[in-house]
């Protein structure tokens, strides 16, 4: 990933978006991390039983969530790149992505 730290805050709404974000930078907050060459993916879990899907097209800045957060890029998008540049080897790498990425 070619992206700095800075590039990532930059992509956040406001600050307290990107504040909530680092609450889940960990990798047992999410039941999914995986990569490859061109995509992130992960399942972030929730107090319920359903999971936000979250991806990121590395080389296009396009990014997917499904939570309901109002503001995109919301806090889960965030969470899942500043732990891939602080955590890449906690994402399985898969050439297989799933058909909710694209």
């Amino acid at each position: 990933m070619e992206w700095t730290l800075d590039q990532i805050y930059q992509l956040a709404p406001d600050r307290p978006t990107l504040d909530r974000a680092f609450l889940l930078v960990k990798p047992k907050k999410w039941a999914l991390l995986a990569c490859n060459d061109a995509f992130l993916w992960g399942e972030c879990r929730t107090s319920g039983a359903l999971r936000y899907r979250i991806a990121c097209d590395l080389a296009n800045r396009r990014f997917f969530s499904n939570s309901p957060a109002p503001q995109k890029p919301d806090k889960y998008l965030l969470a899942l790149l500043l732990l891939f540049f602080d955590s890449p080897g906690a994402f399985s790498p898969s050439a297989m992505i799933p058909d909710w990425v694209i």
